[in-house]
C-alpha cells in the first residue's frame, strides 16, 4: 500500500482511506501499525543520487507484480518502461525520497513520518551496487541521519529499519 512510488501526502491519503474503511467495517486497529518504504541513500554528489534514482525508477516501472493488480478497484495500468517515464519517475523520487545530503535525508524522512502518520519505516539502502558503498551508506545513516530523525519526530515513536 505504501510503496516507493508514493510521496508523503499520498501515503497520508491512503492511511486516511484505510482508517475510514477499517472503522466502517468494524475491524480492530492493526497491532503492529503501518509501515512505508523509501529509498534511503546519503549521497554527497548530486549526479550519483540521480544515477541511483534512475536505476530505482527503472526497477519500479519494470515490476511484474504492480500493486494496482492487487486492488479490487479499477486502477490505471502502470506507465510503460520508457526513457521518458524513467526520467520522470527519477525526478519524483529525487524530490521526495531521503536521497542526497545527510540533512536532505533527515528532512525527508521526518516529513514522511510526520505527514503519513506511519511510525515504522523500511529503508531500502542497497541502491548502490558496490558492497563498500552500501556499508558506508549504512554507517552514515546510523550516525548522521537516524538519530536526527528520531530527535525530530520523537525517539519513542519512530522505528526505522534497513
Amino acid at each position: 500500500m505504501l510503496f516507493f512510488d508514493k510521496g508523503a501526502e499520498a501515503k497520508a491519503e491512503m492511511m486516511a482511506l484505510y482508517e475510514r474503511r477499517r472503522l466502517s467495517g468494524g475491524h480492530p486497529k492493526p497491532a503492529a501499525g503501518h509501515a512505508f518504504a523509501v529509498f534511503t541513500q546519503v549521497c554527497d554528489v548530486p549526479e550519483n543520487a540521480r544515477r541511483l534514482m534512475r536505476d530505482r525508477a527503472r526497477f519500479i516501472l519494470s515490476l511484474n507484480n504492480h500493486p494496482s493488480r492487487l486492488l479490487g478497484d479499477a486502477v490505471p495500468a502502470p506507465p510503460p518502461v520508457s526513457a521518458a517515464n524513467i526520467e520522470h519517475l527519477a525526478d519524483t523520487l529525487l524530490s521526495t525520497h531521503p536521497v542526497g545530503s545527510a540533512e536532505t535525508c533527515v528532512e525527508r524522512l521526518a516529513h514522511h513520518i510526520r505527514t503519513s502518520g506511519c511510525m515504522r519505516v523500511m529503508c531500502q539502502v542497497e541502491a548502490a551496487a558496490d558492497t563498500g558503498d552500501v556499508l558506508r551508506n549504512l554507517e552514515r545513516l546510523a550516525t548522521e541521519v537516524f538519530p536526527a530523525v528520531r530527535h525530530r519526530v520523537g525517539a519513542a515513536r519512530a522505528r526505522i529499519a534497513v
